[in-house]
């Protein structure tokens, strides 16, 4: 501890003694600041919690894209393949498209594409439909062992499937899985 004394010489007579300023707080002393932060908080964790549920309910998404990606186009499988990973993100977003298979299958793709509101039977927004001459001999192709699509439209098909599954419009509440 020091002891604070006068000084003893007469060189520090004339001097005073400086104040030690006060300690600045971080923290807002008004209540005002206190509400304002505490409302921040909430908007910025809510604003958090929304971002978290969408990435988890578009987590299918990543995963069907990944998929498709990664398929290697000169396994004769591929095409059943795409047909697979299409058809299962279908069921997880409504378990009643299970059954689909052909045309029915290729039209809900399509429709799936189209805006909310929007039942119009031609895409006019996109270039390609599934429900299309490729898209028939695709379907085809995994019925009929003599039906081979060419790796060019495979690879048309697989691009189409991933634009789909980026950009399809879910109607009405998921499966709960």
């Amino acid at each position: 501890m020091i002891d604070h004394r006068p000084p003893s010489t007469y060189l520090l007579r004339e001097l005073n003694d400086v104040e030690v300023a006060l300690d600045v707080s971080f923290i807002p002393q008004t209540l005002g600041w206190k509400i304002l932060a505490c409302t921040a908080l909430v908007v910025l964790g809510w604003f958090a919690f929304k971002l978290a549920k969408r990435q988890w309910q578009n987590r299918y998404r990543i995963e069907a894209t990944q998929a498709l990606l990664s398929m290697h186009l000169k396994t004769d499988d591929a095409a059943y393949r795409t047909f697979s990973v299409l058809k299962r993100v279908l069921c997880y977003l409504n378990r009643e498209h299970a059954p689909l298979h052909g045309t029915a299958f290729l039209r809900q793709l399509d429709h799936m594409m189209l805006p909310e509101g929007d039942r119009r039977d031609d895409l006019k927004s996109t270039s390609f439909r599934f429900n299309s001459d490729l898209g028939q001999r695709w379907v085809t192709s995994l019925i009929n062992p003599n039906e081979k699509l060419e790796q060019h439209e495979l690879e048309q098909i697989i691009t189409q499937g991933v634009h789909w599954i980026k950009v399809h419009q879910v109607r009405g509440k998921l499966n709960d899985v």
